[in-house]
């Protein structure tokens, strides 16, 4: 069976790409992105301030990622699987970041207060299979674009200040 992780009222669900019925794998979660390798899930918690990593059931959970004073979005895998991007934020500040699935410190790609959303806005990000993330930033205007900054995919360093790839 091929699974897919769907997030969903704040649960990680599970369903066959054939159908079937939907399995709840995890409550209490705000987002979730499962590993290219497709045997891991990353998710945070639902007060936005922890990065979790499980197994593709969403066992054997590790917190990664802890922050009391800022909050956490959009989870994005790397391609090699041993690293999460993901945004960090306060109301004007903001940054996106990338942290090794073992935990430790995290390393900041871009910082920017425009990089935070607001609650109901959908931040993302994506770490491409060529080692780019792709992540929405809000433009003074009051929309969303999309930007691309290259990475290290083994050290987890941006290599590239991010460039802006959409205007609309």
């Amino acid at each position: 069976m091929i699974a897919i992780p769907i997030w969903h009222g704040g649960a990680i669900w599970t369903m066959s790409i054939f159908g079937g019925t939907a399995r709840k794998l995890k409550e209490g979660v705000r987002g979730a992105s499962i590993s290219y390798q497709g045997s891991e899930i990353a998710y945070i918690a639902r007060d936005k301030h922890s990065l979790w990593v499980a197994d593709a059931n969403a066992d054997n959970a590790q917190k990664i990622v802890d922050e009391k004073d800022e909050t956490l979005e959009a989870v994005g895998w790397s391609p090699d699987g041993k690293r999460v991007a993901y945004i960090q934020g306060k109301l004007q500040t903001g940054s996106l970041r990338i942290v090794s699935v073992k935990g430790g410190t995290s390393t900041t790609v871009f910082s920017s207060p425009d990089v935070v959303h607001d609650e109901g806005s959908g931040p993302t990000s994506l770490w491409l299979a060529d080692g780019r993330i792709l992540f929405s930033r809000y433009e003074p205007e009051g929309h969303a674009n999309l930007w691309i900054s290259s990475c290290d995919v083994k050290a987890g360093k941006a290599c590239s200040e991010p460039r802006q790839v959409t205007n609309w």
